[in-house]
């Protein structure tokens, strides 16, 4: 059962590995066009952006290591297309590689808007956890909020020796 469990986290934190990824392009388009020299303060706002999702990506791929997996991020498959349609539970949007714009700006927000919903992780049973996360039915926060819950579960159930059996150089 417990390699059941550690399949099904692999594949949602692959999933969170693609998600980071496909956000870094259009970040970096807007940022190559913005003239430095007149916007500092929106050359630095989304170059801090970038960084942070690439941040985010590697938090990913350092925890699918920790737990035993192995990042997928030599496949030609990885790397997204654009314009990239983004489903999620409360919104679907397109984001494209364009110019720092307004339309740029608007498909940051939408990328970047948190939830509508509070959510209460304490003490939850994970519904449905023996199946991959479809994000056209989870917001990002409980899409991230969920591979969160799969962790405290298997740790708690199995003991973290038997959850964090990855290769320690790979950190």
């Amino acid at each position: 059962m417990l390699t059941t469990y550690k399949a099904e986290l692999f594949k949602n934190l692959q999933t969170a590995i693609e998600l980071e990824h496909s956000t870094i392009p259009p970040y970096l388009a807007a940022l190559f066009t913005i003239n430095q020299d007149s916007n500092a303060f929106a050359y630095n706002v989304v170059r801090s952006v970038v960084m942070e999702e690439m941040l985010h990506m590697t938090l990913a791929c350092n925890i699918l290591n920790a737990v035993g997996g192995s990042p997928l991020i030599d496949n030609p498959n990885f790397i997204p297309e654009y314009p990239a349609e983004f489903n999620f539970a409360d919104r679907k949007f397109d984001v494209g590689i364009i110019k720092f714009s307004k339309p740029a700006i608007e498909a940051f927000l939408e990328i970047e808007k948190p939830s509508n919903e509070q959510l209460d992780v304490a003490g939850e049973h994970i519904d449905g956890f023996l199946h991959p996360i479809d994000l056209s039915k989870k917001t990002i926060g409980e899409f991230y909020d969920t591979i969160k819950k799969q962790l405290v579960y298997l740790v708690d159930e199995y003991g973290e020796e038997a959850i964090f059996d990855g290769d320690k150089n790979l950190q």
